[in-house]
């Protein structure tokens, strides 16, 4: 394959770029306080500035959608249920309200979640030319 910028026959996929400048680092520790052996390890990932540039799209994340349900779904646990048999309905129908706020969060989601798909199909077919530097997608 020839990057069609200038020529060069020095291109690989995004993926195997990334993956070429992705190290696992395992470090352990050992040391003595106070007369006792510690130990201790650390796990990391490095990246270069090249496998950052061509690394895939972030997936979206669903947290916010759950949280909101769960803040929601407690709000109306405390104002209806917590208060029986009396519901304390400013508690219940503002639960209601952080729910609908979940609700609009799991469409954004959802969104996010398909535009997620494209961008990653997308970058499955991107080259990365060595040779000048751009990055072109197959078709």
């Amino acid at each position: 394959m020839h990057c069609p910028f200038c020529g060069s026959t020095q291109v690989q996929l995004h993926s195997v770029v990334c993956a070429d400048g992705t190290k696992h680092i395992h470090v352990r520790h050992m040391g003595s306080i106070d007369g006792r052996l510690m130990q201790g390890s650390s796990y990391g990932t490095q990246y270069t500035a090249l496998a950052q540039n061509c690394a895939a799209p972030a997936p979206p994340s669903p947290l916010p959608f759950m949280v909101a349900l769960g803040f929601g779904g407690l709000v109306i646990y405390w104002g209806a249920i917590e208060h029986f048999p009396h519901i304390n309905w400013k508690w219940f129908l503002g639960g209601l309200a952080v729910i609908g706020v979940a609700w609009l969060l799991l469409k954004s989601w959802i969104a996010e979640a398909k535009e997620y798909g494209d961008a990653k199909r997308r970058w499955q077919r991107t080259f990365f030319c060595y040779g000048c530097g751009q990055s072109h997608m197959k078709d």
